[in-house]
């Protein structure tokens, strides 16, 4: 059944309510107790409140129990009256008696068993009654009747005692005392608990915001290093207790983000440094696509010039396209677009092989030069196999463009302590020390001498600068690395690829 349109109504609303309710924040953690109040002060409220309550209670079990043993001392004072009167001997007036068994705020009255008075203490009572002293029974009378109980009724503590003879004593005292003592007291101990608590809330200021001091330093240090100041530290000089560990780890923070920043911001100047000069690469052979381009379909030159501007737009598309995949290579090589994973597919590579066929197709590349490939031993090594045969390619690629005619390009391999070594060495003009790193960097390229100008040689000689780039990243990437230095017979430079061997891929 489809409901009503009222009905339809009421659910609509109903939905908007809740989802009014939903959308309303929650109250804020500014609306809580102490808001706005500082740390200092928190705590000495909160101990001061704490002080407050055990005060309160002490003064309560305190007066509690004044209150109790006052009235035991009045019960006990009963019971000595009441075994005075057992104790004395029979035969004094009634008046008397009562008159020796009153005083000290005890009133005491005589019965008889008709609960009719014999005797009443004299107004006031006689001075010598309030000091009346307390004489044991004598030797040889017994005690009577044991003393009766006590009963308080209305403020008034009274006890009945039978002296026998059809004769009783009725005992009777005020509490008020103990209710004007008790007031007493609970005055005085308010007077103190708050004279104690104005001294803990003064010696507590001082005390906690001595405590809490560290923290101002931290605020002051968070300050500078909010405006740029970034060698501020907080440096403090006992990290076993709690704002010392926290004050270490609040450094050790920074440090890392300090660390951070800097990487960041040198891959961000490395980048637009890439960006600006992979731009420049790419627009030299762009340019000389698009002159090509247009001449051939503007200008219909003739034949022999068309097929001219057809092979230079061939070399032009090769050199565009090795730049691309240069720049492919480096971009997958790097570690921060890596994403924390290796980039390689890891396998077992025989790196002897490698090194036969890049001799052999670099002696393909020229044949005014001699490449002599000194391949003695077996090398197995974990890596990417495209991968490290481009980084092989890239070597011996340098070497046949930086080589002259007639010139001589030496690769070799060996083992060196579980790891095996590439060097391929060249005739050509070598590489200053000051530029051996710097030929390592992106679109370096150092002047090249004139090798012959077939089409393959040129190819081989309008580098992109990347290719030693590359096979360093690649290297690294491995687990070993390429270095420049000299040639093996004093000229030329060689450079060498070291790689870790297999143990478990």
């Amino acid at each position: 059944m489809k409901p009503s349109g009222s009905a339809a109504t009421e659910v609509t609303r109903g939905t908007a309510s809740r989802q009014v309710r939903m959308s309303q924040p929650s109250k804020s953690r500014s609306d809580a107790p102490f808001s706005g109040v500082s740390l200092d002060r928190r705590v000495t409220w909160l101990v001061l409140a704490f002080l407050a309550v055990v005060l309160a209670l002490l003064d309560v079990v305190l007066a509690v129990n004044l209150r109790s043993r006052l009235q035991d001392g009045l019960v006990q004072r009963l019971d000595e009256r009441a075994r005075l009167a057992l104790a004395l001997p029979p035969g004094p007036p009634s008046q008397q008696l009562a008159n020796r068994l009153s005083g000290g705020g005890i009133e005491a009255e005589i019965l008889d068993s008709s609960a009719h008075y014999l005797g009443v203490p004299a107004v006031p009572p006689p001075p010598r009654a309030v000091g009346s002293p307390r004489r044991p029974p004598k030797p040889g009378v017994p005690q009577r009747e044991r003393v009766a109980a006590t009963h308080q009724v209305n403020g008034m503590m009274t006890l009945r005692q039978s002296l026998g003879h059809g004769q009783q004593v009725l005992l009777s005292t005020s509490d008020a005392s103990v209710g004007r003592t008790i007031d007493l007291l609970l005055l005085a101990e308010v007077v103190a608990s708050l004279g104690l608590l104005a001294l803990a809330a003064l010696v507590l200021g001082r005390v906690v915001r001595f405590a809490l001091s560290p923290l101002e330093r931290v605020v002051t240090v968070a300050t500078r290093l909010a405006q740029g100041h970034r060698g501020e530290r907080l440096a403090p000089s006992d990290t076993t207790t709690e704002l010392g560990r926290m004050a270490a780890a609040i450094d050790m923070m920074v440090d890392s983000l300090e660390r951070s920043a800097i990487r960041a911001e040198a891959s961000e100047a490395a980048m637009r440094r890439f960006l600006t000069d992979a731009s420049h690469e790419l627009r030299t052979p762009v340019a000389g696509i698009q002159a090509s381009t247009e001449t051939l379909l503007r200008d219909n030159p003739p034949r022999a010039r068309r097929e001219e501007l057809q092979v230079a737009l061939v070399r032009e598309v090769r050199r565009l396209g090795r730049l691309v995949d240069d720049l492919l290579d480096l971009a997958r090589l790097d570690p921060a677009n890596a994403g924390g994973s290796s980039p390689l597919r890891v396998v077992p590579v025989d790196l002897a092989e490698l090194v036969r066929a890049e001799a052999t197709r670099a002696q393909s590349l020229r044949d005014d030069i001699v490449v002599d490939a000194l391949v003695e031993v077996s090398a197995i090594v974990c890596g990417d196999e495209l991968a490290l045969a481009r980084t092989l390619s890239n070597l011996m690629d340098n070497a046949v463009r930086m080589t002259s005619s007639p010139g001589r390009i030496t690769v070799s391999l060996v083992l060196e302590a579980h790891r095996a070594v590439v060097e391929v060495s060249d005739t050509g003009p070598g590489v200053p020390v000051e530029e051996r790193e710097r030929v390592f960097e992106r679109f370096v390229r150092l002047a090249s001498p004139d090798v012959a100008e077939s089409g393959l040689s040129r190819v081989a000689q309008a580098g992109s600068g990347l290719g030693l780039s590359i096979a360093r990243a690649s290297a690294r990437a491995h687990g070993g690395d390429v270095v420049c230095r000299d040639g093996t017979s004093g000229v030329g430079a060689s450079f060498v690829l070291t790689l870790p061997l297999m143990e478990s891929c």
